[in-house]
């Protein structure tokens, strides 16, 4: 668990509400069913459970909201897909290749 407490260390600013949650919910997925072992395996799988916990594939709409994640506020259940891919994904895409190789 401490390796992925690693790979998800929160990035410093959020695209919207909702991102946090999803964040969140792709942790515990890894938590509850553990790493994968490669690199492409780890990618293929965070683009898979976009799209299960989004319901839209990554980058078709600039913004999706989840019922889930909505916890008040201006963009409550509101996620960015820009901030996906552009910040989101890369930064755990770093954190696994950065661990992985320690």
């Amino acid at each position: 668990m401490d390796i992925i407490n690693i790979i998800f260390n929160p990035p410093r600013r959020w695209g919207l509400r909702g991102d946090l949650y999803l964040w969140d919910k792709l942790k515990d997925y890894f938590i509850e069913n553990g790493l994968l072992h490669s690199i492409n395996d780890f990618e293929h799988k965070l683009y898979s459970l976009f799209h299960r916990f989004v319901g839209v594939q990554l980058g078709s709409e600039n913004m999706s909201y989840v019922e889930e994640f909505a916890h008040g506020g201006m963009s409550s259940g509101s996620i960015d897909h820009q901030f996906w891919i552009d910040t989101g994904f890369p930064i755990l895409i770093a954190n696994y290749i950065r661990v992985v190789r320690d």
